[in-house]
């Protein structure tokens, strides 16, 4: 950048002081022209520099910024939904558990598949004071049939 204004000032200071030292008009005024093109040239010379690969590979970049910035999003988006839903399940387990006389706290956790989506791999609750065996087959059967995580996938603490 410094080469290129130092370029661009020379380029004024010559042809300014070659007009000076002119004596005949016709000479200030081909001199005036010709400066005049330098100085154009020597403002558009770093133009010249840029090539098609050049652009090529700061699109390049930046396209694919661009996309890592849209993967990041949708990934964060996808967990976001998931903690969402997850909560509002959760909830739903808690509230029927309550209805049904149970005190508990329901927790679900998740990975992410191969397509980035996200899956309950579990549901934990956990019981205030030790429910009995109907009051967890209940519960199996409520989150199994009412959320769809089979029985194997769910874990009863509190016993």
């Amino acid at each position: 950048m410094m080469r290129w204004i130092s370029s661009v000032s020379v380029a004024v200071i010559v042809v300014t002081v070659l007009s000076m030292i002119s004596t005949r008009a016709l000479y200030k005024e081909l001199i005036r022209i010709a400066g005049a093109l330098i100085i154009i040239y020597a403002v558009l010379s770093p133009l010249g520099a840029v090539t098609e690969s050049n652009l090529g590979s700061a699109f390049s970049d930046v396209k694919d910024s661009v996309e890592n910035r849209i993967k990041n999003t949708q990934q964060s988006s996808k967990k976001l939904q998931f903690d969402i839903i997850s909560g509002k399940i959760c909830e739903y387990i808690e509230s029927k558990a309550t209805a049904h006389g149970l005190d508990c706290t329901v927790k679900a956790s998740a990975f992410s598949d191969e397509k980035g989506n996200y899956v309950i791999e579990q549901i934990t609750v956990n019981y205030q004071s030790p429910p009995s065996d109907s009051d967890i087959a209940f519960m199996t059967e409520l989150i199994e049939d009412e959320c769809g995580v089979p029985a194997d996938k769910q874990r009863h603490d509190g016993r």
